[in-house]
């Protein structure tokens, strides 16, 4: 008698547990609506700064999402993880592929300091360090500024992170 009463709660607790599982899931359309919003968001980068034509990761997005919702259904789990981590995978590749290209080109990028003004005598020896591009970046993205320059504070603080990235890296 016992031993029923206890292959009963045991039962009991396993039917439970699963269900509490299955409503403890996250719903699988946010992450779909990230990545898709991601796959936007690069196609409407420059051509400077991707690779490829621009509609190319969002179509191979498209038909990972896609493949990846299919076999969910059918219920290929394993299938479906690995098709999640490889589109996850290309995406970040991607993303870090055009925060390289970001990061070159900013050298390129013409800044004029106060200390390469002519008119004060200009040092021809003097050129900008890491801490005078971070001194910049960190004012212009804090500054209060008009309300006609919030895409310069948001490209700025960009910078400001992209600074302190390559400075982590540094290290």
């Amino acid at each position: 008698m016992e031993h029923e009463t206890a292959l009963r709660y045991a039962l009991a607790v396993a039917i439970t547990t699963n269900k509490k599982e299955q409503s403890a899931k996250e719903p699988r359309w946010l992450a779909i609506i990230a990545m898709l919003a991601s796959g936007l968001l690069y196609a409407a980068l420059p051509s400077s700064l991707s690779v490829g034509p621009d509609w190319l990761l969002l179509a191979v997005l498209a038909a990972l999402i896609v493949s990846t919702v299919i076999s969910h259904r059918v219920g290929h789990h394993r299938a479906d993880k690995t098709i999640g981590y490889a589109a996850s995978g290309i995406l970040t590749l991607a993303m870090i592929w055009s925060l390289g290209l970001l990061v070159a080109a900013i050298p390129k990028h013409e800044i004029v300091f106060p200390q390469m003004n002519l008119e004060a005598g200009f040092d021809p020896r003097w050129s900008p360090n890491f801490v005078d591009y971070l001194f910049l970046a960190f004012n212009t993205s804090t500054a209060l500024s008009p309300a006609d320059t919030p895409a310069l504070a948001t490209i700025s603080l960009a910078v400001l992170a992209l600074l302190a990235a390559r400075a982590v890296n540094i290290l």
